[in-house]
């Protein structure tokens, strides 16, 4: 049986060896977070990743909680959830007295051993 497209007949030409018929994987399109930063705008606020991923969906917006985690585990995540989240980071003040009780973790957890958690 022969195919046709478009009135023409569609000859497959043979594979090379390492060729798997799939199409390269795009390039990734996501954005570095900077994940203590994101920690601590979440600790004045009082907010838990799973707040974070509620609130974002009741402004229309699907951010995992999943996504929540990577960021805050370093990640690159998509620009579209990034702006989700500091849209509810936005929305919700800081709460009072918080910020002279929270210390911002280091940039890296093996920077300084005992702090942050």
């Amino acid at each position: 049986m022969s195919r046709e497209l478009n009135g023409r007949p569609v000859v497959k030409r043979p594979r090379d060896p390492g060729e798997t018929g799939r199409r390269p994987p795009a390039l990734p399109y996501s954005v570095a977070v900077n994940a203590a930063e994101l920690r601590h705008q979440m600790r004045l606020r009082g907010l838990t990743g799973a707040e974070v991923a509620r609130r974002a969906k009741t402004r229309g917006h699907k951010v995992a909680e999943a996504t929540i985690s990577h960021a805050l585990n370093g990640w690159r995540i998509h620009p579209a959830k990034l702006r989700a989240i500091a849209a509810v980071l936005q929305e919700v003040d800081p709460l009072p007295g918080v910020e002279s009780l929270v210390r911002a973790e280091p940039a890296s957890p093996h920077a300084t051993p005992g702090l942050g958690r």
